[in-house]
């Protein structure tokens, strides 16, 4: 049997749909980014022949709703602050803004969104848990209050659950009283096919579905054990492409960085050793951090294993695990997109490499999404 995902993720061309559409599925995509969830809700709905029509997408990001418009350059880019429209307090009537909003989108039968998680992410040692980006998390309730979709997917990073502000309960608590069924937890991406480690936190509303579980969410179909990075990249590492080709092309380390990932293949390491690190890197366990670092730093990732959880960081080795398993360098923008499973179709027209990382590091990985939309809309 074909591993339907290996194929979908190499297809050149955009799927369109050959027959008639069962239904029309009326989107919205709140704090967008490039359009990773939106990327695999359209993949889900081609699977189940329904028509996706991207009525919004809307993030502050400019550059990443410019490569989400040349996807899907039907849809209404917003790029304000949703604070400044979606202004009115749950249960309150409606604002003059949100009634302007809502008359120009019409009607909404899907809301997804995954609001900032840097004020969650384990990498903030600074504001995480009180962060007041978290808060945007209850603009996404007052979008499904004011909405009324029939379906709705939020999604964060694995602490969300560890904010102060108890946006998950609260929210939770709110759609639940406007009749949704809901369900929230963690996915992990290794168990659904995702070939990385990424665990990430969704809440999932439903108003016709009444009987959906978390468990329903945590195993796939189509992956029945985890994806190696070998899995999206392998037919990648032996092309050359042109020097000027940003997106095919690793970036330029330096020549201190670049010893030290020729020696992990020199030597066919994985961890590289304290002698060859910075000196304030030198105190590690291979279990473990012990003094000031981690041995996944500087690291060679394993061809046969799932990759670690891809950052913005990605293109440095000295941000985490990030030595390709084959070559002595870092993964290229085409590579991180492939094992955070955007489909070559998808196209990142964007020739800045700081910010295509940002958006690489920051995406919902697209297989997710579709793992989540195959099961919320085919049941």
């Amino acid at each position: 049997m074909p591993d339907t995902d290996y194929l979908w993720l190499r297809k050149p061309i955009r799927p369109k749909l050959a027959k008639q559409a069962g239904k029309t599925i009326r989107m919205m995509d709140l704090f967008s980014g490039c359009g990773g969830i939106t990327a695999g809700i359209d993949a889900a709905c081609f699977e189940l022949n329904i028509r996706l029509d991207t009525v919004l997408a809307w993030d502050i990001f400019s550059e990443a709703t410019d490569v989400y418009k040349r996807n899907y350059p039907e849809t209404t880019i917003l790029n304000d602050d949703i604070s400044q429209i979606i202004n009115g307090e749950r249960g309150e009537p409606h604002t003059k803004e949100e009634k302007a909003f809502l008359a120009e989108i019409g009607d909404i039968n899907l809301v997804v969104g995954g609001p900032p998680c840097q004020g969650n992410s384990n990498l903030n040692n600074h504001t995480r848990g009180t962060d007041e980006r978290n808060l945007l998390y209850l603009r996404m309730a007052r979008v499904i209050e004011i909405t009324q979709p029939e379906y709705a997917i939020i999604e964060n990073v694995a602490g969300v659950r560890r904010a102060a502000q108890n946006v998950v309960s609260e929210t939770n608590t709110w759609l639940k009283s406007m009749g949704y069924c809901v369900v929230e937890g963690l996915v992990d991406g290794e168990k659904i096919g995702v070939p990385q480690t990424r665990k990430r936190h969704f809440t999932i509303a439903s108003k016709p579905n009444q009987s959906l579980k978390i468990d329903d969410f945590q195993t796939s179909q189509h992956a029945k054990s985890p994806r190696a990075i070998s899995w999206a990249i392998q037919d990648l590492v032996d092309k050359e492409y042109p020097t000027n080709d940003m997106f095919n092309n690793a970036s330029n380390a330096n020549t201190v960085n670049k010893a030290r990932m020729q020696y992990l293949h020199d030597k066919d390491l994985h961890n590289l050793p304290p002698s060859e690190r910075p000196k304030c890197h030198q105190k590690y366990s291979e279990h473990g951090p012990s003094g000031n670092t981690y041995p996944a730093m500087y690291g060679r990732m394993y061809w046969d294993k799932p990759s670690p959880t891809i950052t913005t960081g990605y293109s440095c080795n000295g941000r985490g695990r990030f030595v390709h398993p084959k070559k002595p360098r870092c993964l290229t923008p085409h590579e991180a997109a492939r094992v955070q499973t955007f489909p070559d179709y998808f196209e990142f027209n964007c020739n800045n490499r700081t910010k295509i990382n940002r958006m690489l590091g920051n995406a919902v990985p697209p297989l997710m999404a579709k793992h989540i939309g195959l099961i919320l809309l085919g049941v």
